[in-house]
This record gives C-alpha cells, structure tokens and sequence, in this order.
C-alpha cells in the first residue's frame, strides 16, 4: 500500500511539473529533454555498477578456481564456470550499452 501510494505521489509530481513546464510556453522537445537528464545519470550509475559487480564476480571465479584446484569435493567446477559466465556478462553489458549510443550518433 505504502509504494502504490509512493508512486501515485512521484507520479502527480512529474505531472505537476511537467504542466507547470507546458505553462512556460515550453515545446513538448524541451519538456521530454528535461526528463532525459535523471534518466542519463541512472544510466551511467547502473553502468558503473555493472562493471563493479562484473570485476567482482569474476575475482571470486578465479577465487574459487583456486578452491576448486586445493579440494574438488568441496568447491565445484561448475560454480567458477558460473560465477566466470555471469562476470563476463556483467562487464560487456556496459560496453554493448556504450557502443549502441555511438552507432545512434553515427547514423
């Protein structure tokens, strides 16, 4: 109850901006830049906490990689497969994010 009343409130908020905005004499362009500013700082903290988790997963791959060579039956292969699989994942989700953003500018 407590979020649905959270977000009606967020969402009566950016409506009440966005008229008093339209009030202004601004164009819809100007109004729907101004609501891409907080979107693009989202963007790059999400990017960034990718590649912190990415970088960490990745060292506990080669952490458990270690494990798994000191005793088998304890750590298994497949858990430094995983953590090396979604490591990697992690680390090029930013990349194919920022190469896609160069291409739109290209065309």
């Amino acid at each position: 109850m407590r979020k649905l009343l959270l977000y009606s409130g967020l969402s009566l908020l950016t409506s009440l901006n966005i008229t008093a905005q339209a009030q202004q004499n601004k164009s819809l362009g100007q109004i729907s830049g101004n609501l891409m500013e907080p979107l693009s700082v989202f963007t790059g903290t999400a990017h960034n906490i990718c590649l912190v988790l990415g970088i960490a997963f990745l060292a506990g791959a080669l952490i458990q990689y270690k494990n798994h060579r000191d005793n088998p039956s304890q750590a298994p292969i497949s858990r430094s497969i995983f953590l090396l699989i979604f490591g990697l994942v992690l680390v090029a989700l930013p990349l194919i994010g920022k190469l896609s953003d160069s291409a739109e500018l290209l065309s």
